[in-house]
């Protein structure tokens, strides 16, 4: 899934994070039982953010 939007992002494709989020908020009810950490909801910004940092590293 994260690797499907910043694939899309990199060829400026339109992308949604919708399908990342949902799974980050399973992962955040099942933190609320103490057993793991919760998670950060991702934006489309975060990803466009990872796209130009790593294409300005190379």
């Amino acid at each position: 899934m994260i690797e499907e939007a910043i694939a899309l992002c990199k060829n400026e494709y339109p992308f949604t994070v919708d399908n990342i989020n949902a799974v980050t908020e399973q992962i955040n009810e099942l933190a609320k039982q103490g057993t793991i950490p919760t998670r950060k909801i991702v934006t489309i910004k975060m990803v466009q953010d990872f796209v130009k940092k790593e294409n300005s590293l190379s």
